[in-house]
Formats: structure tokens, sequence, C-alpha cells
């Protein structure tokens, strides 16, 4: 989201050169009303809640001032709708450094988060697949501003975000390994009724990656402008 380099842009234009990637027009996003109607603050029990663990976000980016939160202290802002809500998992050290779920220096989860919402009605930086739409982005981080991530701590991410009402949860991270725990975590989220997405992997193969490979996950990868599948 922050570096238009790392994404791929389709040629057409949106609200005065905002950009739509072309994933966005694969899967039809702005034009498949999923979340219409719905409504979005967060503390509202009927809000259709998404969760991204990834590396945070940082609730400053012009794509995200509509999540009516506080950039210094992670609060929701007097008179706003909150529509996005978060927690960190981090490891001792990270937590210790004043990393938090709202200020994250790591770009990788903004542009998961901006793949999922970003704004649409700003002029600025790239259309959302559901951007707009009445739905709550649940921020759980995961990985710290140096890339390190702890296991026990993902484990009860996962948990928590199918504890708080996450209807979907994304994971664009893996491992080689097969981890009895975190295959637990994912049992009892989807148990309680979500939808788990994880990442195929970066290596363009048909390896296993964990956890897009337990089958209580739905594996996505990239694709091509073409529709073939991505070297990646």
């Amino acid at each position: 989201v922050e570096t238009i380099d790392d994404v791929e842009i389709y040629e057409d234009t949106y609200l005065d050169g905002e950009t739509i990637p072309q994933g966005v027009n694969i899967i039809s996003g702005p034009q498949f009303p999923v979340y219409h109607n719905s409504p979005a603050e967060c503390t509202n029990p009927d809000s259709i809640k998404v969760a991204v663990l990834d590396g945070g976000l940082d609730v400053g980016h012009w794509d995200f001032e509509w999540c009516g939160v506080n950039p210094l202290n992670g609060e929701g802002l007097p008179g706003r709708e909150v529509r996005c809500m978060g927690q960190a998992f981090l490891p001792a050290a990270n937590a210790a450094n004043g990393e938090d779920w709202y200020n994250s220096r790591r770009s990788h989860g903004v542009h998961v988060a901006g793949s999922i919402g970003a704004s649409g009605r700003n002029g600025k930086g790239v259309l959302g697949s559901i951007s707009d739409e009445g739905f709550c982005l649940m921020v759980m981080r995961v990985f710290g501003d140096d890339g390190r991530i702890s296991v026990s701590q993902l484990e009860d991410a996962i948990v928590q975000s199918a504890q708080l009402g996450a209807r979907v949860i994304t994971m664009s991270l893996g491992t080689k390994r097969y981890l009895h725990g975190l295959h637990n975590a994912i049992k009892g989220a989807q148990q309680l009724g979500a939808i788990l997405v994880g990442s195929g992997g970066n290596r363009g193969d048909n390896s296993l990656n964990y956890p897009a490979s337990f089958p209580e996950v739905t594996a996505v990868a990239a694709v091509e402008n073409d529709g073939t599948r991505a070297w990646f």
C-alpha cells in the first residue's frame, strides 16, 4: 500500500488517481456487495469482523483514516465511529520497545490490510477489495518491527480473534513444519465459526506451508495479470 512498486497496478483508476490493484478487479470486490448495509462500528455485535494476523497497522496512514483511531495511542477518537480494533501478540522484547497493533513500521501488514479495506474515497493510494463497506478491521499483530514472531503468541491471536467474533481470519505467514499447537488453535477457531485463510507461500511450487496446509484453512496464492500462477 505504501510502496506502489510492490503492488500490481491495473490501468484503470478510481476517483482522481486512486489505483485499483489488478487483484481487486479479478475478484470484482467493489461490485460484490457482501458487506453492504452491515454495521461498521466494532463495538456493534452485528458488525462483520475481519481479523488480519500480520505485522500490524499504521492507523495514521491516509488509506486508514476511516479507522477512527488515534495513531498515538490506539484509542478511539472522540465523536468518531471506531471501525478498527486490535491487539499485539508480540515477543517480550518487541512489546517492551513500545510496538503495538496500531503503530507498525512494517509495510507488509499495512499492505495486507489495504488489500482488504484501503479507503476508496480519498483519491490516494489504492482501493481495497471491500473498501468503504460496513465491516470492522481487527488487527491482531504477530510480527515485530524486526520480523520476529512467537508461535505461542500466534496461537493465542488465532483463538482470541475467533472468540472476539472474527468471521474471517487471514494469515499471510507460514512455516514448513507441522506444529500441533498451531493446528489445535486453528481447529478451535473454526469450531467457533471463523473462516480461516492462509498464504500458500512464496516458493511458487506445491510444497506444504502451514497453516495454509491444514485442512481447516483455505490456502491462497498469487497470480499474474493473465491469471497464471505467479513465480513467487
